[in-house]
């Protein structure tokens, strides 16, 4: 089991999260990281007081969650469907080119990303503030 501090903890440009594995996992994953204690003292004490801080951790989840049935019901009412999502971003299947969508949206000053899979186009929207969250809908409903 690997989590992140990257959203809720508000922790993406630290990089710090932590795993949970068997002995020979671990080992196995260790190849792939400069070491166990990559990250700097500061970073390591702001983790650990943000862990312990369940109110503010209870409260960013509320937030995340109402941001992300935002989007949902953005998406369902432009007429996309999105694969359900347990992390802090949502894919969707596009209906246009997704490098043209990709710059429309940019033009509207949304950055997102987007992938070719199958032949088929999709986008990926990070779950951000609800004013963020607005900010991309208004975006989207113009280009979709």
């Amino acid at each position: 089991m690997a989590r992140t501090f990257s959203k809720l903890y508000g922790f993406a440009g630290l990089r710090v999260g932590y795993l949970v594995a068997q002995p020979d996992m671990i080992k196995t994953l260790s190849q792939y990281a400069v070491g166990p204690m990559s990250i700097s003292a500061p970073a390591i004490r702001a983790a650990i007081v943000s862990y312990q801080d369940q109110a503010f951790m209870q409260e960013a989840l509320k937030k995340t969650l109402a941001s992300k049935q935002f989007l949902y019901d953005t998406l369902k009412r432009e007429g996309y469907e999105y694969i359900p999502s347990a992390t802090n971003f949502v894919l969707f299947p596009l209906k246009m080119d997704g490098k043209r969508f990709v710059e429309e949206m940019g033009k509207r000053g949304v950055s997102i990303r987007n992938w070719e899979f199958n032949n088929q186009h999709w986008c990926r929207v990070s779950i951000g503030r609800l004013e963020e969250m607005q900010a991309f809908a208004e975006a989207f409903t113009q280009v979709s």
